[in-house]
């Protein structure tokens, strides 16, 4: 089956945005799509313009998400399910539109001072795990241990808060 058969069936799917944001509000700019377009043909590593849905959880992080391990098997479950095995460029974009967050960086800042009393730019490592935790998607270890790897720890076990801001607001702008 096509995806775009289940294109309205991604409305009650768990994982996508309930920010109440209509897809069609969100456009990529060239640059994005660009980027986005290359990170699809390095995970489609056979050239037949489709990606294995097995291969998802790559290409989201590809394209600068940080999907937990939870989303990804929610996803691929929902795909399984509807009997989609593979998806084309475009039906990745839609899939995009339909989970696209924009984190706005003041938002975030402001959000992070909570967790920086001091106010010296840095945070521990616990209180970063429990900022993500407050941002409210379930975190796991696992997951946890793949984002210590996307930013620096310094030897005295704090983060950077720019480096988180960086980080949840990437979107190739």
């Amino acid at each position: 089956m096509e995806l775009d058969e289940y294109e309205d069936m991604f409305n009650i799917m768990p994982v996508f945005r309930e920010d109440g944001q209509d897809d069609e509000d969100i456009e990529f700019t060239n640059t994005q799509l660009a980027e986005f377009d290359d990170s699809f043909k390095k995970i489609d590593k056979t050239n037949s313009g489709a990606v294995l849905i097995s291969e998802i959880g790559s290409l989201l992080r590809a394209v600068g998400l940080n999907p937990s391990l939870k989303i990804i098997k929610e996803i691929t479950e929902w795909f399984e399910l509807n009997d989609i095995d593979r998806i084309n460029f475009d039906q990745f974009i839609k899939l995009l539109k339909k989970t696209w967050k924009n984190n706005d960086p003041q938002e975030l800042r402001e959000a992070i001072e909570v967790f920086d009393p001091i106010g010296n730019g840095y945070f521990t490592v616990e209180q970063l795990k429990s900022f993500l935790l407050s941002l409210g998607e379930p975190l796991d270890e696992d997951d946890f241990k793949e984002i210590l790897k996307t930013i620096t720890v310094q030897p005295d076990g704090t983060v950077n808060t720019e480096d988180i801001i960086q980080l949840l607001t990437a979107d190739f702008r």
